[in-house]
C-alpha cells in the first residue's frame, strides 16, 4: 500500500475548517469533537485548541482504525502564517494514510518517510514536532512514535501513583533526512487517562512570568482521574486560565484528553520499557 493514498485526501476537512475559523477570529477556542469520525466506545475523548493568532500552528486528529482500534495525533508546525499552514498541508494527508497503524515496522517507516518528505519540501529551517499513536486492540497496547513532541502523560487508573511519560520515537520531523524512528508501546487498562498537550499549555505564564509547567498539569489531572474526558479537559483549561489571570494566549494551547474504558488487561504488566515511569502522590 502506498504511504500517500490520494483517496484519503478529502478526509482531512477538519484541518481546513480549523484554519478558516482561526483566520477570521484570533484567540478563538476551537473544539473539533463534532468533526471527529466515530471512535470505539471504549474511548472517551475530548479535545480543544485555543489559538493564539489568526493561523493555528497546532494540529490534532482522532479517528477509528481497523479491528476496533483508534488513532490519536497531536503536533505543532514551526513558523507562522503561510509557511506553517503549508507545512501542515503536507503532514495532514499522510496522517490519514492507514498503513502506519498496521504494524511497528509500518509506523516507524512512515515516520522516516514523512521526515524525508518534510526535509525535501518544507522551507529551510522548518520542522514539525508530532506525537502519533494507535491502539492495538488485540494486544491492548497503545503503540506510538514521539517525534520531538512534549511527552504525553499516561495516568494509570488502576495504580493511582503511577505516571508514564511517552518519550520514545525520535527528533522532530524535517531536521535531518536520514533519521530512524522507534515505536514505543504501553499497555492500556480500564480507567487509564492519556493527556496530550502542546507547549502552549506548559509555557502559559502568570503576570510574574512564571510558567504553568508539567507539575501543575499533573496535579490537576491526578485530582480528577475519576472524571470523564470532558470534565478533565475543562479542569485543565480552567486551571491554566486562572494561573494566567485569563491573559491572552501567546502560543496555541491544545489539549487532547483520552480515557480508556475497555476490558481489563490479561496481564499485570502496565508499562513497557519504552516509557518513563514516575510515582506520584494524589496531588503530585
Amino acid at each position: 500500500m502506498s504511504f500517500i493514498n490520494t483517496a484519503i485526501l478529502h478526509r482531512v476537512f477538519p484541518f481546513r475548517l480549523l484554519r478558516r475559523q482561526v483566520q477570521t477570529e484570533p484567540q478563538v477556542q476551537v473544539d473539533l469533537s463534532f468533526l471527529r469520525e466515530r471512535v470505539p466506545d471504549t474511548f472517551d475523548v475530548a479535545a480543544v485548541c485555543t489559538c493564539a493568532s489568526h493561523t493555528s500552528r497546532d494540529f490534532y486528529d482522532v479517528f477509528a482504525t481497523a479491528r476496533g482500534g483508534c488513532a490519536f495525533v497531536l503536533g505543532n508546525a514551526s513558523g507562522r502564517g503561510t509557511p506553517a499552514t503549508a507545512l501542515m498541508g503536507i503532514i495532514h494527508p499522510l496522517i490519514r494514510a492507514t498503513g502506519w497503524t498496521e504494524s511497528a515496522a509500518q509506523h516507524e517507516g512512515a515516520s522516516s518517510r514523512m521526515n524525508r518528505l518534510l526535509c525535501a519540501r518544507a522551507q529551510r529551517a522548518q520542522e514539525a514536532a508530532m506525537f502519533w499513536a494507535y491502539f492495538d486492540a488485540r494486544n491492548q497496547l497503545l503503540r506510538y512514535v514521539n517525534a520531538g513532541h512534549p511527552p504525553p502523560l499516561l495516568f494509570k487508573g488502576n495504580r493511582r501513583n503511577i505516571l508514564l511519560r511517552l518519550r520514545t520515537g525520535g527528533p522532530a520531523l524535517g531536521i535531518l533526512p536520514h533519521l530512524a524512528f522507534q515505536q514505543g508501546a504501553v499497555r492500556l487498562d480500564p480507567g487509564d487517562v492519556l493527556i496530550l498537550y502542546s507547549n502552549g499549555v506548559l509555557k502559559a505564564t502568570d503576570p510574574h512570568g512564571e510558567v504553568f509547567g508539567e507539575e501543575r498539569l499533573r496535579s490537576v489531572v491526578a485530582n480528577h482521574l475519576e472524571k470523564g474526558a470532558e470534565e478533565i479537559r475543562a479542569r485543565i483549561l480552567a486551571s491554566v486560565e486562572a494561573f494566567t489571570r485569563q491573559a491572552a494566549a501567546e502560543d496555541d494551547r491544545t489539549l487532547l484528553v483520552v480515557r480508556y474504558a475497555g476490558i481489563a488487561s490479561r496481564s499485570d504488566q502496565t508499562e513497557s520499557s519504552t516509557a518513563d515511569t514516575h510515582r506520584i502522590g494524589a496531588a503530585a
